[in-house]
């Protein structure tokens, strides 16, 4: 009997697309090159640490040379694991054959060595019927909002501090990933002790707490799986986002996230 018979061609070659493995470095480029025509999908890091002990920065992503981060800050390479497995984090930005998708990430731990990093982007196939796949440009700006990173900050025990980025583009925030890294012990133990006591938008408060109670850290973390935390909320050009972090966790923490992005 011929296999082949039984395959579907017009969905083959769109299961995911590669990006081989850099190997260990501190800083580094992954590159993405579809074989068709494509629609991307969720995209995976693989950092070669044990995953309390990932930390560093997702700086560029771009489709065909157009930004898909909507902020002037990084994203936390650790809030891309294999292990966050959430609609939220979901591309949906079409390739065409070809097409080049590209992902640059900056101090990787544990330095000066940094570790060995590889990607994944899940993809479905584009539809024929809805013609050519159209540029970034033709997509429109909206298209393209993907992840929105904040800063990232070092808090002593017992300080509070905050994390900002600015729009470079409208946009509409979804759900919040917040990390918190004890370089001493070199793991995320200390995020139980974390407090969210504020995030604002333009100056506008988010929570909805009568008194500044604060909510727990824990909820915006990798163990925090539930889309629930779908934050829903527009961002014009150039508005300022902070989230403030109370730190009680008995050890310095180096502070660090990003939201990602809805379909506007």
């Amino acid at each position: 009997m011929n296999g082949s018979a039984n395959i579907d061609f017009r969905t083959s070659q769109s299961y995911a697309i590669g990006s081989g493995r850099n190997l260990a470095a501190q800083a580094g480029t992954l590159n993405f090159q579809a074989a068709r025509n494509l629609i991307l999908g969720r995209l995976n890091v693989s950092v070669d640490q044990p995953v309390n002990a990932i930390n560093g920065e997702l700086t560029v992503l771009t489709v065909q040379g157009a930004s898909i981060l909507c902020s002037d800050q990084p994203c936390a390479i650790r809030g891309f694991h294999t292990s966050l497995q959430m609609d939220e984090n979901f591309i949906g930005v079409p390739i065409p054959t070809s097409g080049v998708a590209q992902l640059q990430y900056a101090n990787v731990l544990p330095g000066p060595g940094g570790a060995a990093v590889s990607a994944t982007i899940y993809a479905d196939p584009w539809t024929d019927s809805l013609g050519n796949v159209p540029s970034p440009d033709e997509a429109g700006a909206s298209a393209l909002n993907f992840a929105y990173g904040l800063s990232k900050v070092t808090i002593a025990n017992g300080a509070t501090a905050t994390i900002t980025g600015t729009a470079l583009r409208a946009c509409v925030l979804g759900r919040l990933y917040l990390e918190a890294f004890d370089n001493a012990a070199v793991n995320y133990a200390g995020e139980s002790g974390m407090l969210v006591t504020s995030i604002l938008i333009n100056n506008t408060e988010q929570l909805g707490s009568q008194t500044n109670a604060g909510v727990s850290f824990n909820s915006f973390t990798l163990d925090a799986l539930s889309s629930m935390a779908n934050l829903n909320q527009f961002v014009p050009m150039n508005a300022n986002v902070s989230v403030t972090v109370q730190n009680n966790s008995g050890n310095a923490q180096i502070v660090h996230g990003h939201f990602f992005c809805n379909a506007s």
